[in-house]
């Protein structure tokens, strides 16, 4: 693909998915925010999250990078395996 050439479609929907997902999470935090200053109880709902939320997300990314990189190396027997 040359530089002049635009992304495929299927990269355009990704990046329009990404800004819009980003754009409705901004949003969330902000009128979450907003309630927080009336309910003092949504503090504590927002240290529940953040108490759930950083685990899981921990989780999540040790265990994804993990996986891929065992992905990549039963690929890479593979391709070494075809080879022969």
């Amino acid at each position: 693909m040359s530089p002049r050439e635009p992304p495929p479609a299927s990269d355009r929907k990704d990046l329009a998915t990404t800004i819009a997902l980003g754009g409705m999470l901004l949003a969330g935090a902000g009128l979450f925010a907003l309630v927080m200053f009336v309910l003092p109880i949504a503090r504590g709902f927002c240290w529940v999250g953040l108490i759930i939320l950083f685990p899981a997300l921990f989780h999540y990314f040790v265990w994804g990078r993990w996986m891929t990189r065992l992905r990549e190396r039963d690929l890479q027997e593979e391709r070494e395996r075809d080879l022969r």
